[in-house]
């Protein structure tokens, strides 16, 4: 039973790590200093990164991760 708890816990934290944030300084450079679309820098994530996500997705993270700047 411990192993599968452990696997389960393994998991969560897995579910719970972005994508997405692995490359957020290449999407922040790509949007300022490139000028891309968050429609284009969802392309790029699913075509050049293998990152599947929304555009809506995308907008809130740049809306985060500027206001933290």
């Amino acid at each position: 039973m411990t192993d599968l708890k452990q696997e389960l816990e393994s998991v969560r934290a897995d579910m719970k790590k972005r994508p997405i944030d692995q490359h957020k300084y290449e999407i922040i450079e790509l949007v300022e200093k490139h000028g891309a679309s968050q429609r284009e820098v969802v392309a790029w994530l699913l075509t050049c990164r293998s990152v599947d996500v929304s555009q809506s997705t995308l907008s809130r993270l740049l809306a985060k991760w500027n206001e933290k700047k």
